[in-house]
C-alpha cells in the first residue's frame, strides 16, 4: 500500500471559500481546493504557497493546520492536510 500526502488550502474572504475546477485527468470538471500532492521533504506550506501565488495571484500566510484526514482503501492511504489561510495581497479584480 502506498501513502500519499496532499494539501488543501482553506482560503476564505468574507463568506466565500475559494475552490477551483479541475481541467484535466480522471476528475476533470470536479471541484477542489488549491494545493496538491506533496513531494518528499516538503511541508504543506512549501507545497501550497507557490501554487496559490502562481495560479491565483494571492500571496498568503498560513495558520496552524486545522485538519488531517486519512483515507485508506485497498490500494492507497491518502493524508489530506487542510491549512487555514489569511490573504495578504489580493488583486482588486479577485472577489
Amino acid at each position: 500500500m502506498k501513502h500519499i500526502e496532499v494539501v488543501a488550502a482553506n482560503i476564505r474572504k468574507d463568506d466565500m471559500l475559494l475552490a477551483t475546477q479541475r481541467g484535466y485527468g480522471d476528475f476533470k470538471d470536479w471541484w477542489e481546493f488549491p494545493g496538491g500532492k506533496m513531494e518528499a521533504g516538503e511541508t504543506p506550506e512549501m507545497n501550497t504557497r507557490p501554487f496559490v501565488r502562481h495560479y491565483h495571484n494571492i500571496f498568503v500566510t498560513f495558520g496552524q493546520m486545522v485538519l488531517l484526514v486519512v483515507f485508506i482503501n485497498a490500494i492507497d492511504s491518502i493524508g489530506i492536510n487542510v491549512l487555514p489561510v489569511s490573504e495578504t495581497n489580493v488583486p482588486p479584480s479577485v472577489g
